[in-house]
């Protein structure tokens, strides 16, 4: 009989089979990941279904934009309706979407959602969007999901008769679609579903079958005594030195402290693979513990956060097989990807496993006549086309056309033979065989994927020579077929266990821990928001979800009580899989940032008291080996604020120990050479090259140019590390957004002056001071008002700027005072140009976007390189020689920032070049600009007809402007300086020759290095840098 045993995650797999089998496992497949078999099987229904009946699957993020529409349209109709009250945010469709999963599991339950008149609003809301799909042939995750499981009931599927019975292990509860999906397994397929729980859970919770509801046959884990004791909270006398507490002032200090045993366990010869940190916050505590272990250099890998596990070699080279369907025929690019973004494939010209994605999927849309758009799924001659025009037939799209080429070989074959031949010919393109790992890192993966490779190759030779499979088949195969003989091979073989252990210490939350053994596991944060979770109840309220539970006898919505239960499971569930010898850190926060009193999670109070007999208090857990900072503990009866807790470092520190090899130490953080060639581009050149020609290819953003202009090697090195984050839900109005509504303002506030003046001077004059505060008013309610009428017409790019993001009313009130501080300072400021210099600055236009379209935005040319720049100018004046305003003779150029430049500088001797450099780059953006304009408007004879010049930075936020302390404006106005930097006038360097000089070297292939304190500062790749700032002595 087949069976399948389905795990929460792959380390659990791996302990799981390492811990029965005394093996590593390499592909086994009847041993699975529970959410990856429930979605394999899934699509593979849906692709039939998609082809058939012609449907599109959106993902969570359109799904979330057709909610957020719908909600819009649904508050613009029915202005006296509860969800018309409400700001709509993507926050709140996001809540909204979150509801229609648990509505879907409901459903299989018997619930109705007409019957309930207190959701009538929500019916109607979620009517109308599944209409809207409906209409335009679109299924979310949800349809998608109700369908599968219809085709189910219906026995339509004969591949999910692969299993006769299936266990799940590791899991102390189901999530809902896959319990649905395993119960209509059970019940259509006659599968045999058995739930292995990882602890005696039924004297623990009244109710624990609810957990797996629908299943109903069980067996219980072996845990060791040190987990039963835990786990009971019973015999924990004789555990007493294995069992230690922490503490921290505040989450950081927590960290601290538990870092500090860390490296106390190192120093003794604890391997980091035995020691673990596991976290219930992810917000609160995931970048502070990375942080720290980086401060120490302390490896680590880190699950659901900054890092990504490392992807073992077999399931790559197995996924060749599924990226092109047949010769000639469609291209599964997300399937590519997968492969050339490993992180074995560092040997390919061109290519960067790391940030090959970015640069496959790279897109400008303000850029369409130049952008090339690469899909997810593409026909071959048609991506081929593509992708050697996106990157220009460089070496990276030398190498993927050939790649694919190769594919397009193994695909056209039609026997074993033919096929295993052409599959080893594409391992020796990708350079498999030559694996090596230069960094001490990555050694535990050396011998492990060796000796997997080494039995894979043998397995895919064998295919392909074996005769009896030849003579068996009349048929042509093709190269699926190939691939199943390949994994129902894999299936037994595994990987005998060696001392090459993992390296590294594991960083997870609480919930990607299940699975997760070590000998020294420390748990951070336990305070009473531990395992405090609770239901959104924005539209189904707690009192009505748990009607609605009580009325289906199922616990189908969320409730905070039933979330609690599920919680404190999963973290008895961590606790069941200690070793008899683990060592446990139970971490807490005696006090947050502000020095309130927190809370402990009672857990711990429950487990002292058994352990000591005693009240968990500050000084009984003193007098019991409480592991915490005393300098930082108050003393006597303070109010201990912020303050006091930075002071208390100088008043009351006793050092702990000397570290006598501190400069050692420090030499190793900040001097530290990078031995992985993947990291030293010193001699790649071509690389280099390509990655600067793919940007400036098209217009490029001044900022992106500012950055390449103050250090190319920074700027190389950040785009080369770092990984962009999951784009968040719009929640608030962004910086962006406010400053271009605040332009809007500006732009027809003076339009409005104009329109009142009989000529055409729009100057502010003093007496006139509430005339244009009114008409400030009248503008930003005219604008906010414009912008709600006409909301549900613009494009979603347009749409999210203020009225749905935050309070109108408290917006328009700051938008007020804005405008009326920016009235007050136009006036004063010209008032004072009038009393000194005998002239003003006119506005001339506000918010002009550059190189957005084929406009030419040509900066610099030299030989056959362009540079054409793109942005925003937020706001052009001009000064005039005649009372009718035709002969322009000044040109200013305004950048409004949303607060003051806080820039560091250096404090230096500098020579004349040096200064005009650093100038050049402080005012970059507005001198570009100016550039521009100039060429624009007054094209010949510009030294002789402009006489004012002026690039000014400026603030528009209302506390900033309203402060008569704060530096408002930061004024650049050597006319002379500024005309000869771009070009107008002769001088001894200029825009034209600091462009020579960074595109000389980059062009070329050559980083060129400015090490600055600002440059260095934040700069990826400073730690392995030899170029790197050194503070004098």
């Amino acid at each position: 009989m087949l069976e399948l045993i389905l795990f929460p995650n792959y380390k659990a797999k791996n302990n799981y089979l390492k811990d029965k089998f005394k093996k590593y496992t390499m592909d086994i497949s009847n041993y699975q990941i529970l959410h990856r078999y429930y979605k394999d099987n899934k699509e593979k229904f849906f692709i039939s279904y998609r082809i058939d009946n012609q449907k599109q699957y959106i993902d969570e993020s359109i799904a979330i934009i057709n909610i957020h529409n719908i909600l819009n349209e649904y508050k613009y109709n029915n202005k006296n309706s509860v969800i018309a009250k409400q700001n709509i945010t993507y926050e709140l469709a996001y809540t909204l979407y979150k509801l229609i999963e648990e509505i879907t599991l409901a459903k299989f339950y018997g619930f109705d959602l007409n019957k309930y008149k207190e959701l009538k609003e929500i019916n109607t809301v979620i009517r109308h969007y599944k209409e809207y799909n409906k209409q335009n042939d679109l299924l979310d995750e949800f349809d998608i999901f109700e369908l599968f499981i219809e085709a189910i009931k219906n026995r339509e599927l004969d591949y999910l008769n692969e299993y006769n019975s299936i266990i799940i292990y590791g899991f102390e509860k189901i999530p809902p679609l896959h319990l649905i999906f395993l119960e209509s397994l059970k019940k259509y397929y006659n599968i045999n579903v058995k739930v292995e729980l990882p602890y005696d859970m039924k004297k623990y919770f009244y109710d624990y079958r609810s957990f797996y509801q629908g299943i109903d046959n069980f067996d219980i884990s072996t845990n060791s005594d040190f987990s039963k004791s835990l786990i009971d909270k019973t015999n924990l006398t004789k555990y007493k030195e294995r069992i230690k507490f922490i503490a921290g002032f505040g989450a950081k200090q927590e960290v601290d402290t538990a870092v500090d045993e860390i490296i106390k366990l190192i120093k003794n010869g604890t391997p980091l693979y035995d020691i673990g940190i596991i976290f219930s916050d992810i917000q609160k505590y995931s970048d502070i513990v990375s942080r720290r272990l980086k401060e120490c250099s302390i490896k680590f890998n880190e699950r659901r956060a900054n890092f990504v596990w490392k992807v073992p070699i077999i399931p790559v080279l197995t996924s060749i097989f599924s990226i092109l369907d047949k010769y000639n025929g469609e291209l599964n690019i997300d399937a590519l990807i997968k492969v050339l973004s490993s992180s074995y494939m560092k040997n390919l010209d061109g290519l960067n496993p790391y940030n090959i994605r970015d640069l496959i999927y790279s897109y400008d849309k303000y850029d369409k006549y130049n952008s090339v758009e690469i899909y997810s799924k593409m026909a071959f001659n048609d991506f081929k086309d593509k992708i050697a025009r996106k990157f220009n037939n460089n070496n990276t799209s030398k190498t993927i056309i050939e790649f694919i080429d190769l594919l397009n070989i193994l695909v056209s074959k039609k026997t074993y033979k033919e096929i295993g031949l052409a599959y080893i010919n594409i391992l020796k393109f990708l350079k498999i065989g030559s694996m090596s790992y230069d960094d001490e890192y990555e050694k535990e993966y050396y011998n492990r994927d060796n000796e997997a490779l080494a039995i894979f190759i043998d397995l895919v030779l064998t295919i392909s020579y074996t005769e009896e499979i030849e003579t068996i088949e009349n048929e042509s195969i093709s190269h699926f077929d190939f691939q199943t003989a390949l994994n129902v091979l894999l299936r037994d073989k595994s990987l005998m266990d060696n001392d090459d252990k993992e390296i590294s210490l594991t960083v997870s939350n609480l919930y990607d821990a299940r699975g997760l053994r070590f000998k020294h596991l420390f748990i951070l944060g336990m305070n009473n928001d531990f395992i405090n979770r609770r239901p959104n109840v924005f539209f189904i309220s707690e009192k009505l979800r748990e009607s609605i539970n009580k009325d289906l006898k199922k616990h189908a919505f969320n409730t905070q009580h039933y979330l609690s239960d599920i919680s404190y499971a999963l973290f008895l569930n961590i606790l069941s899989y200690c070793y008899e010898e683990t060592h446990v850190y139970f971490s807490f926060r005696l006090k947050d940032d502000n020095g309130n009193l927190e809370v402990p999670f009672y857990y711990l109070e429950d487990l002292y008291n058994e352990m000591y007999h005693n009240d968990f208090k500050f000084d009984n857990l003193k007098e019991n080996g409480l592991i915490y900072r005393k300098e930082y503990i108050q003393k006597e009866n303070n109010i201990h604020t912020n303050k006091e807790n930075l002071m208390s470092l100088f008043f009351n520190h006793d050092a702990a120990y000397y570290i006598d090899d501190v400069k050692s130490i420090m030499n190793k953080v900040y001097h530290k050479r990078n031995k992985n060639g993947y990291n030293n581009f010193d001699n790649k050149s071509e690389e280099i090259k390509t990655f600067f020609y793919n940007i400036f290819k098209s217009p490029v953003s001044v900022t992106t140019l500012q950055s390449i202009m103050e250090c190319s090697a920074k700027f190389f090195y950040s785009s080369l590390y770092q990984k962009d984050s999951v784009e968040a839900k719009v929640q608030g109005i962004n910086r962006a957004d406010k400053g271009i509504t605040y332009h809007r303002f500006f732009q027809k506030f003076y339009e409005d002056v104009k329109g009142k003046s009989a000529i055409f001077d729009c100057s502010l004059k003093e007496e006139e001071f509430n005339t244009y505060c009114n008409i400030a008013d009248e503008v930003v309610e005219e604008h906010i008002n414009k912008m709600i009428e006409s909301y549900s017409k613009k494009d979603l790019e347009e749409r999210y700027f203020i009225e749905y993001q935050l309070d109108q009313n408290i917006i328009k009130k700051e938008a007020l005072n804005v405008m009326h501080a920016f009235i007050r300072k136009e006036i004063i400021t010209n008032k004072v140009k009038d009393m000194n210099e005998g002239y003003h600055y006119i506005p001339f236009d506000f918010e002009r976007r550059i190189g957005f379209d084929e406009k030419e935005s040509v900066i610099y040319k030299k030989g056959d390189f362009t540079l054409k720049i793109r942005g925003v100018i937020d706001r052009i004046d001009f000064s005039y020689k005649d009372d009718k305003y035709k002969n322009i003779n000044g040109v200013r150029i305004a950048d409004y920032k949303g607060s003051p430049r806080t820039e560091k500088k250096e404090k230096k001797e500098k020579t004349n070049i040096e200064i005009i450099k650093e100038t050049i780059l402080t005012y970059l953006q507005p001198i570009l600009y100016l550039k521009l304009i100039l060429s624009e408007y007054i094209k010949n004879n510009v030294a002789e007809k402009i006489e004012h010049c002026e690039v000014v930075f400026t603030i528009y936020r209302e506390k900033d402007v309203i402060d008569e302390n704060t530096e408002i404006n930061e004024v650049y106005n050597d006319r002379d300086f500024l005309l000869s930097v771009c070009g107008y006038i002769e001088s001894e360097y200029n825009l034209n020759d600091y462009f020579d000089e960074v595109f000389e070297d980059i062009l070329n292939g050559k980083l060129k290095y400015s090490p600055s304190i600002s440059n260095c500062d934040g700069c990826y790749n400073a730690p392995y840098c030899e170029h790197v700032y050194q503070k004098e002595e």
